[in-house]
């Protein structure tokens, strides 16, 4: 396992999906409705929920593996596996703003 896990990845993936939330909701409600108002009321809920399970959930995912006697991974090996593998969201969150 490498011994330098950078957490510059995990960092901007999250910060990646909480931007394309905020853009495809807007886009969203344009589709729909083309006299909507940007809504950015969002944001601070979502910048707590991604960042909540882009770094909080895998620190304890680690601890609770360290637990149960793997020794093998480091915390911040983990953390980064973890943000590295929530890059499957951003396309899924673009097309969910997809009109049908």
């Amino acid at each position: 396992m490498d011994k330098k896990p950078d957490l510059y990845g995990p960092f901007w993936v999250c910060t990646t999906i909480i931007f394309t939330i905020t853009a495809s909701s807007n886009f969203s409600k344009l589709f729909y409705n083309t006299s909507a108002a940007y809504n950015f009321t969002y944001v601070p809920d979502a910048i707590a929920l991604v960042y909540t399970f882009g770094f909080v959930l895998p620190i304890a995912m680690a601890y609770l593996m360290k637990f149960f006697g793997s020794e093998h991974i480091s915390v911040l090996s983990v953390v980064c596996i973890y943000g590295y593998s929530n890059v499957v969201l951003i396309p899924v969150i673009l097309a969910c703003c997809l009109p049908f």
